[in-house]
């Protein structure tokens, strides 16, 4: 499994090496405008991740890995470690670049420290999720059922607003407002556990597919 995380950094600089030097730069001179903006950095990096994913998948890399010495369960785990990883790199690479408008706007670390963390939970629970319906679905499956996912949250406001007369809305808006903390907390524990979930999931998953 160790080969497979390898091949995936190898092929992930090879294909996006060039534009990180160009990305911190503009998300340095970014974040003096407007401190924050660098934790960005965590989702450009997951992203590009993904898409190397949907790439493997369409080119049917699977196939090839029968030849090797390595399980399903094998491969699927280190492509989750590779995204894990790279949410790790992102994070820290962006709490780094971050440092910049603290240094000299006197931003705070605690925001940033916070905005990072709280961006590094979320891409986990997105990779996972996109992982999960790659594996489910296929690549072009996938990107419409994650597109859909992505939506929903606003179709659901739409769908709120649009009911609000009948609905308590202000009772359910004071309620989220006085157990903020508590959503907070539930939230970034979740985070985790949604990406460990599909990650066991998309093994099973894949265990189970025909080649």
């Amino acid at each position: 499994m160790k080969g497979l995380i390898s091949k995936d950094f190898l092929l992930y600089g090879k294909i996006y090496g060039k534009v990180f030097p160009f990305l911190i730069l503009l998300f340095a001179a970014l974040s003096l405008a407007t401190p924050g903006l660098s934790i960005a950095l965590c989702w450009m990096l997951t992203f590009y991740g993904l898409l190397l994913s949907h790439s493997e998948l369409g080119c049917k890399w699977d196939l090839y890995t029968c030849a090797l010495p390595v399980s399903r369960r094998q491969v699927v785990s280190a492509r989750f470690l590779f995204i894990l990883l790279l949410a790790v790199l992102g994070f820290v690479l962006g709490f780094a670049v971050g440092i910049i408008p603290v240094l000299f706007k006197g931003a705070l670390t605690s925001e940033l420290l916070i905005g990072c963390s709280a961006t590094f939970l979320v891409c986990l629970a997105f990779c996972g999720i996109s992982l999960l319906f790659n594996y489910k679905f296929g690549p072009a499956q996938a990107r419409i059922a994650i597109t859909i996912l992505c939506v929903s949250p606003v179709a659901v406001l739409v769908l709120l607003q649009f009911l609000s007369s009948s609905l308590p809305l202000e009772s359910l808006l004071f309620w989220i407002e006085s157990h903020a903390s508590l959503l907070l907390v539930c939230g970034a524990l979740a985070c985790p556990v949604i990406f460990g979930a599909c990650w066991l999931f998309s093994i099973r998953v894949r265990e189970k597919q025909e080649l």
